[in-house]
């Protein structure tokens, strides 16, 4: 037992709800983008590319069909390598144009079970809940199948920054 005790993350994640339930497939447009770990430079290379994903959404008449979010592949010696992604009413068959790095595509998110937790509050104080989030999945043996992502449920423009609610979700399937 005391083996096991001492094998266990030294992080409370006492303070976080998790969820773990299914998700859904989504159509998504996205665009890979990557930038340094720096809060400004986040904020410039998301506002790039979630202005590139929506200029695409409106040239192709195509419809947002909820919170944009970001698919997380890196973070990690100063890189931060990310998906933008917005949803869209259309199936995950609209017709992209031949996209290769740094395009907009349209792709269907994943299914299947995920680890839901809610983050409140500042977007820089993210990597504290997802350190708490990968000591709960270690502590309770479970390895993520896959990236995960946040949905950004509140607006910045509309919410206090203590008020901000983010989604992140761990694909466990």
């Amino acid at each position: 037992l005391k083996a096991l005790a001492e094998s266990l993350p030294d992080t409370d994640f006492g303070d976080l709800a998790f969820e773990r339930t299914t998700a859904e497939a989504v159509t998504l447009a996205v665009i890979g983008a990557e930038t340094t770990m720096e809060a400004a430079d986040i904020q410039e290379a998301m506002a790039g590319a979630y202005g590139e994903i929506s200029a695409f959404i409106e040239e192709r008449g195509l419809t947002p069909a909820g919170p944009p979010r970001a698919i997380n592949h890196v973070w990690a010696d100063g890189r931060y390598v990310f998906d933008a992604a917005i949803p869209v009413a259309e199936s995950a068959e609209a017709e992209a144009p031949d996209a290769g790095d740094g395009e907009v595509q349209i792709t269907a998110s994943f299914t299947g079970e995920v680890l839901k937790i809610t983050h409140t509050g500042s977007y820089e104080a993210m990597p504290v809940t997802y350190d708490k989030a990968q000591a709960f999945l270690t502590a309770h043996g479970h390895t993520p199948s896959g990236p995960p992502w946040d949905v950004w449920v509140s607006d910045p423009t509309e919410v206090p920054e203590a008020e901000l609610i983010t989604e992140i979700y761990f694909p466990l399937g």
